[in-house]
């Protein structure tokens, strides 16, 4: 009976463990792949830019991610080093020899918190700066069978930086892993292509997991086809020209999701003022066959 016994509280806290130890931020070999772009490069040229966690640390007692590669106009330089408070909900980053919130899953709804990164602009004395994340929603998604909480917000920009996009659970910003600055005239973030670690993987589309995470979709200049959306950004409406007359269009997000479908069109004008801010795809059906995409940013 003893026997019996040791074995249930054994395996009653095996159970209690996995869920726990399954998944968290940034283990070790967690690896993102963004796409990245040169705002004035005459030829708007597109790139990758790979991020991955490349050990663990321990810091005033905190097991934490030591996390390397990022674009070149990020405030972060160097390896920089992430701790995930478990009991707080909020990911740290160690900036000036403490840490600062990164990002905060403990907020509700209609809350915001400070996300903290180097300073690097010197308009004030701090080691750090700031940008406020106000809260409009939370959702869920099931992705490889884990349940993930996705953050949609509206940045208040700072003096010179700024940070798009929701933040998905366990991964982070699907726009960029770092606040970027205005005045870049090197390489942006333009979008989370996959993640993997031991547990999770994501493909921010299908595409990525047919062609491999560093494949580059042509951009609307490769099509054969004209088509063109403006303004994009856009925020209370977006209006599409094309050379031939639509059928039917369809709005993904960038978990693949159709988020508006429309057809029968009277003029060109997509209202978009119910989605969220954050990155969407446009997939254009013409009257003769053909399908056309393009991505626009939601304000």
């Amino acid at each position: 009976m003893k026997k019996i016994t040791t074995f249930i509280l054994f395996s009653t806290f095996w159970i209690y463990l996995l869920p726990l130890s399954a998944q968290t931020w940034f283990p070790v070999n967690a690896e993102w792949t963004y796409q990245t772009f040169s705002p004035f490069d005459p030829f708007n040229r597109y790139g990758i830019d790979y991020i991955k966690c490349i050990k663990d640390t321990l810091i005033e007692g905190n097991r934490a991610s030591v996390i390397s590669g990022f674009p070149g106009c990020s405030p972060f330089y160097g390896k920089q080093i992430f701790y995930y408070n478990s009991a707080e909900d909020i990911v740290y980053v160690f900036i000036n020899d403490e840490f600062k919130p990164y990002f905060d899953f403990s907020k509700k709804v209609g809350e915001s918190y400070y996300m903290y990164f180097p300073n690097t602009e010197y308009f004030h004395d701090l080691p750090y700066d700031s940008l406020e994340v106000p809260i409009l929603s939370i959702t869920n998604e099931i992705i490889g069978g884990i349940n993930i909480r996705i953050q949609h917000f509206a940045i208040t920009p700072g003096y010179y930086h700024f940070f798009r996009g929701p933040i998905m659970e366990y991964i982070g910003g699907v726009y960029g892993f770092y606040p970027e600055s205005g005045s870049c005239d090197f390489t942006l973030f333009n979008g989370l292509h996959c993640y993997s670690d031991e547990y999770l993987s994501y493909y921010s589309n299908p595409i990525f997991q047919e062609k491999g995470c560093d494949y580059i979709p042509l951009n609307i200049f490769e099509q054969s086809h004209k088509f063109s959306i403006y303004p994009n950004p856009a925020n209370e409406f977006i209006m599409l020209d094309s050379d031939e007359k639509f059928a039917k269009i369809e709005i993904y997000n960038i978990l693949g999701k159709c988020v508006l479908s429309q057809e029968n069109f009277k003029n060109n004008h997509i209202y978009i003022h119910a989605l969220y801010s954050g990155i969407y795809y446009i997939k254009a059906s013409l009257i003769t066959g053909h399908v056309l995409t393009h991505k626009f940013i939601k304000l």
